[in-house]
C-alpha cells in the first residue's frame, strides 16, 4: 500500500491521525520495515507542513506517530584520526564538501544545494530555508572553524554562472552521484570501511557529545524533527550555540596539538 493509494483521494481535512495509523497498520501488514514506513510518513508530514505554512491549507498537522524501533539507527563515525586521513585521500573539490558536512551536520543535500548568500562568513553562520529541513523550520547554525575556512576560501571564487558555494571549476552544479563516487573512491584509499557520506552527521554528533556538549543542544544544532521538539528546545538562544561549538572547537584543537605533536616525534626518530 503506498502513500498516493492512502491519501491520494482525501482532502487535507480527511487525513486524520486514524487514517494516518490505519496506513501504518496495513504497511505492517505487508511485511514493510519499521524504517520504510517512517521515511514514508516523513513525506507525509513535510507535504501537510508545507501545506500548512505555505498555503494556509491547514490550522494544525495532524500528529504522526513514529515506530520507536525505527529510532535505532546507525551511530558509525570517525575517530580525528580516521577523519585526517579520510581528508588526505580526497580530491580538491570533494576536500570542502566533506569538510562543511563533517562541521556542520548538515546532510550531503544541504552542502551541495547551499547558496553563497546563505552563508554569513562574518556571523559565522549557515541558514536553511523551511523547504530544505524534514520538520518545515528555518534553521540558521552556528559554523565551526574548519568548516568556516571552507568557506571562506571558496567564497573568494565567484562563479558567474553558479549561486552555489560548491560547484565545478565551470560554474556547473556537483552532483550527489559525482560526490558518491569521488567519496567512495576516497574511502577506498583510506582504508575505511563501513562508512558512508551520511555518517559525517554522525561524527558531528559524537565529536559534539565528545567535547561535552549536552543532548539538547545538539539536538537544535542538529534541527529538531518535529514541531514538537521545536517547541521543546525553543529556549536555547544562539548564544548558548554558539558557545557549544566553542566548545568543539577547543576540543579538536586539543586533539590535532597532540596529532602534530606525535607526527613529529615519529618523524624525528625515523631513518
Amino acid at each position: 500500500m503506498c502513500l498516493e493509494n492512502c491519501v491520494g483521494n482525501q482532502t487535507l481535512a480527511q487525513i486524520t491521525p486514524a487514517l494516518i495509523d490505519e496506513f501504518k497498520q496495513k504497511r505492517k501488514g505487508e511485511k514493510d520495515k519499521p524504517a520504510t514506513i517512517v521515511r514514508t510518513l516523513n513525506i507525509l508530514k513535510r507535504m501537510l507542513n508545507l501545506a500548512k505554512k505555505r498555503r494556509m491549507w491547514l490550522r494544525e498537522v495532524p500528529p504522526i506517530e513514529m515506530e520507536r524501533q525505527a529510532d535505532t539507527k546507525r551511530l558509525r563515525y570517525l575517530s580525528y584520526e580516521e577523519y585526517h586521513k579520510l581528508l588526505k585521500h580526497c580530491e580538491a573539490w570533494l576536500k570542502g564538501i566533506v569538510t562543511v558536512a563533517a562541521w556542520t551536520g548538515l546532510r550531503k543535500g544541504n552542502v551541495l544545494n547551499r547558496k553563497r548568500d546563505q552563508v554569513n562568513i562574518f556571523a559565522k553562520t549557515i541558514s536553511l530555508d523551511g523547504s530544505e529541513t524534514k520538520n518545515g523550520e528555518n534553521l540558521i547554525i552556528p559554523v565551526a572553524a574548519p568548516a568556516l575556512e571552507v568557506l571562506k576560501e571558496v567564497s573568494r571564487v565567484v562563479h558567474i554562472n553558479s549561486p552555489y558555494v560548491f560547484c565545478h571549476e565551470d560554474g556547473k552544479k556537483i552532483t550527489p552521484m559525482q560526490v558518491q563516487r569521488a567519496f567512495k573512491e576516497a574511502l577506498k584509499k583510506a582504508e575505511i570501511q563501513d562508512f558512508r557520506f551520511h555518517d559525517l552527521r554522525h561524527c558531528f554528533a559524537s565529536w559534539n557529545r565528545q567535547a561535552g556538549v549536552d543532548l539538547d543542544t545538539l539536538a537544535d544544532l542538529m534541527g529538531p524533527k518535529d514541531t514538537r521538539m521545536t517547541r521543546r528546545y525553543a529556549h536555547i538562544g544562539p548564544k548558548h550555540l554558539a558557545s557549544a561549538i566553542s566548545q568543539l572547537e577547543k576540543s579538536y584543537g586539543e586533539i590535532s596539538t597532540n596529532l602534530a605533536q606525535s607526527n613529529e616525534k615519529e618523524l624525528q626518530h625515523s631513518p
